[in-house]
């Protein structure tokens, strides 16, 4: 379903709004854990709509916040936090084995909390992995799961014994964006080289032809030093880790911003991009740029489009070869 772009974003962050509140009753107190600190833009956008969807509705900050790595026993230990949102996105399953073994690891960890896995797509390869994760997840009496399309909703629905449901990516909260900077050229190819792309890479040659072809996964150092202290010595403040919440809370926001106005200037270089990430597909949709998406290599993209539809500012191909037919020789 094409919709204009104005329509398209309004619609779902109503949807959003409207399945996020719904997991939010009762809650007095939260934690928002697995922060993206990576260079990928698409992660950080997911945060940064997290953030604004559940201050909006709960009306406070998380109490608690942790990348994958640091101190998420300290749930319990140092605040009240009565529930637990794990950071969304595509890296539910075995794509992405080191989150998954995270989320689990927080959902054996605290039975007795309320824990919300925020909009993600499924994807298992292994039928071991997908009992492992059905078992951890059966053994928690109050866990919801958030699925960004209908594929993952029945992959959930026959495998895990919880509540699901469908809700659209967290980053649409962010809403319309302006464009930062000027154009500089007409087509820009913004293309994933990791071990979801399904281009090899003389197609990605083939497709540069006189523009660009870039990926938002390098940055340049960008934080403060004191910050970079903080984060490291975090995990060894034992109670006083506590009292510094609210600080490495603002910091974590602050990376994250700084990323996804790196991945906004970038995006607004260009009058017409080609991708075949799916937050590229997003905030371009939301900048209002121009662009043709090519799905990933286990149709991440497509299934998220075939359920919430695509703004009138965006055209989907369904191969390799379809792409060419749309670009320049």
């Amino acid at each position: 379903m094409t919709q204009t772009n104005t329509d398209y974003i309004s619609g779902l962050q109503h949807q959003l709004n409207e399945v996020i509140a719904s997991t939010c009753r009762g809650m007095t107190s939260y934690a928002l854990v697995d922060f993206p600190d990576h260079s990928n833009v698409g992660d950080s956008a997911i945060y940064l709509g997290e953030l604004k969807l559940l201050r909006e509705i709960l009306q406070r900050d998380p109490a608690f916040v942790s990348k994958a790595k640091n101190h998420v026993d300290d749930i319990n230990k140092f605040g009240a936090v009565n529930a637990v949102f794990l950071h969304g996105g595509g890296n539910f399953g075995d794509v992405w084995p080191a989150h998954q073994q995270f989320r689990e690891r927080i959902i054996a960890r605290y039975p007795d909390h309320k824990i919300v896995q925020l909009p993600q797509t499924l994807f298992f390869k292994d039928p071991a992995a997908l009992k492992r994760s059905a078992e951890v997840i059966a053994r928690h009496p109050n866990f919801t799961l958030l699925v960004r399309d209908q594929r993952s909703y029945n992959i959930a629905y026959d495998a895990f014994d919880c509540e699901v449901k469908l809700c659209p990516d967290s980053a649409m909260s962010l809403g319309a964006l302006p464009k930062v900077g000027t154009v500089t050229h007409p087509r820009l190819a913004m293309l994933r080289q990791d071990k979801e792309t399904q281009l090899e890479a003389g197609d990605i040659l083939k497709m540069a032809g006189d523009c660009p072809v870039e990926d938002w996964v390098e940055e340049e150092r960008f934080k403060p030093i004191h910050e970079v202290l903080l984060d490291k010595v975090m995990p060894i403040l034992g109670p006083l880790r506590w009292k510094t919440m609210p600080t490495l809370s603002v910091q974590y926001e602050s990376w994250a911003s700084t990323r996804v106005n790196r991945g906004l200037a970038q995006l607004s270089t260009a009058d017409f991009i080609v991708t075949d990430r799916l937050h590229v597909h997003i905030l371009s949709s939301l900048l209002g740029i121009e662009h043709v998406v090519l799905d990933n290599n286990y149709g991440k993209i497509s299934e998220y489009i075939k359920q919430w539809g695509k703004p009138d500012n965006a055209i989907v191909v369904s191969s390799v070869e379809e792409l060419k037919t749309l670009l320049p020789a």
